[in-house]
C-alpha cells in the first residue's frame, strides 16, 4: 500500500506507538522530498505524493524518484528501529497468557429487539 502512497495500512503500526512512529515517517518523508527538490534540477515530479505512481510525471529525472524513495524508506525505518519502546519479556509473557485466558462469548445471551 505504501508503494502507491496508501497510508491506511501503516495505521495500525503506527497506532500501537503513534508519537515514535509519525517522528519516523515524518524524518523519511524530509529526506524524500529535500532529495526531490535538491536532485531533480527543476524537472521534479508535479505531483508531490503518490509513490511509485508520481515516477511517469518526473520525465528526465525519474531516477530521482526512485532513490528518493528508496531513501525514505531506509531512513524511516532506521529512525523507527533507533527509536522503538523496547517491551520487557515479562510484559510479553503476560500479554500472551491473558489472551489465552479469554472467556468465551456465548451469543446466545444477545437479544436483538
Amino acid at each position: 500500500m505504501g508503494v502507491v502512497n496508501i497510508v491506511e495500512g501503516s495505521i495500525l503500526i503506527v497506532m500501537n506507538d503513534i508519537v515514535r512512529g509519525i517522528v519516523a515517517a515524518g524524518c523519511g518523508g524530509c529526506v524524500e522530498g529535500a532529495l526531490l527538490m535538491g536532485l531533480a534540477n527543476g524537472d521534479g515530479a508535479t505531483v508531490p505524493f503518490g509513490g511509485f505512481l508520481m515516477l511517469p510525471t518526473m520525465g528526465a529525472n525519474w531516477w530521482v524518484g526512485i532513490v528518493a524513495i528508496a531513501a525514505n524508506i531506509v531512513v524511516t525505518g532506521v529512525v523507527y528501529a533507533l527509536i522503538k519502546k523496547n517491551i520487557p519479556t515479562e510484559e510479553l509473557d503476560a500479554e500472551k497468557n491473558a489472551s489465552a485466558e479469554e472467556e468465551e462469548l456465548d451469543l446466545d445471551d444477545i437479544q436483538v429487539m
